[in-house]
């Protein structure tokens, strides 16, 4: 998954699944489910994501896993952003955001904001987003998680793209891009470069922004 492979990623959380079953090891049972939820999203299954998550935040509640019914809660959330519900994912996000604190989870705290940045950019509000977005980078930095610090970075530089500040832009791809190298995530390599391309052309070096993209 923190390779950008969510095909692999899927089959592997599949068959961990199958046997947490035969075990009846219903945690591990949740966890496999998350994480298949998680891929299948990325893959763009929205039912099959639903139906996995479904079962895990079951199981979350039903053992009193606050975390884990919060990682559920950001897959869902996730599902309803692709539906176009915002108001309902930014409330899936709330409701995350707020499990994330009461446990003390700094990652799901960044990860929640994040989610919700990302719900408030598509509905214009922007500045907020921003500051949000931000949060969300001290909290990933706090626990040293370079994936996700990335992806907020990415997010950050593609406000300031928006807002015209190429010269901004181009210094927060760059820096999750690095980020993305030392890690080997594939994914997150290809959207920074994507995104310095854009900013390349826009700055007038068509020569550089066909080279990168």
């Amino acid at each position: 998954r923190s390779l950008g492979d969510f095909k692999q990623g899927q089959a592997f959380a599949a068959r961990a699944a199958q046997k947490a079953r035969t075990q009846n090891a219903k945690l591990l049972l949740a966890r496999a489910l998350y994480q298949q939820g998680f891929d299948l999203e990325n893959l763009g299954d929205s039912k099959g994501a639903m139906t996995a998550v479904e079962e895990a935040g079951r199981i979350y509640q039903a053992v009193g896993h606050r975390y884990g019914l919060a990682s559920t809660l950001e897959v869902t959330g996730q599902v309803l952003v692709d539906r176009g519900d915002y108001p309902g994912a930014l409330g899936k996000f709330k409701d995350e955001l707020a499990i994330a604190r009461e446990v003390g989870n700094r990652k799901a705290e960044g990860s929640a904001l994040n989610n919700m940045a990302l719900v408030l950019d598509q509905q214009g509000e922007t500045e907020q987003a921003r500051k949000m977005f931000e949060k969300a980078l001290s909290s990933f930095r706090e626990v040293s998680d370079k994936n996700n610090s990335a992806l907020a970075l990415i997010n950050i530089a593609g406000i300031m793209k928006d807002e015209g500040d190429l010269t901004g832009a181009k210094k927060t791809y760059d820096q999750a891009l690095t980020l993305c190298r030392e890690i080997n995530d594939q994914n997150g390599i290809a959207t920074s470069l994507t995104g310095i391309g854009t900013v390349l052309d826009g700055q007038g070096d068509s020569a550089g922004a066909k080279r990168t993209l």
